[in-house]
């Protein structure tokens, strides 16, 4: 489960129960320089293209032996959408809450701040 923007793992905290009672095993991530996590050594800043390549090395880290159920909200619908499209068979469904489509509507601080990272 991959949060917002902004947001952190503790969005999840009154879904999580409910998921693990029909059987799924539930992880959710901070993205690196968000809710919980420590800032990554990127120099890099934090753009979506570097959120989303930490996401997908983690996941890739994890070797899951079964496909995945993502859920994504908001920003994190994009990132797991992208993962999605990018990695068909690793993922077999998918939850996107209120997504983000496109890098482009994010809003214009987060676009200023993805073109200039330094």
């Amino acid at each position: 489960m991959v949060r917002g923007f902004a947001a952190s793992n503790y969005d999840w905290v009154y879904l999580t129960p409910d998921l693990i009672n029909c059987g799924y095993q539930v992880i959710a991530p901070d993205l690196i320089g968000h809710g919980n996590s420590n800032f990554g050594k990127s120099t890099d800043g934090y753009t979506f293209d570097v959120l989303y390549q930490h996401f997908a090395d983690w996941i890739d880290s994890l070797n899951f032996d079964q496909k995945l159920t993502l859920i994504g909200h908001s920003m994190g619908g994009l990132i797991t959408l992208n993962y999605a499209l990018q990695n068909p068979d690793k993922t077999h469904n998918m939850v996107l809450i209120d997504p983000y489509f496109d890098k482009n509507q994010l809003n214009p601080l987060l676009r200023f701040i993805s073109r200039r990272p330094g």
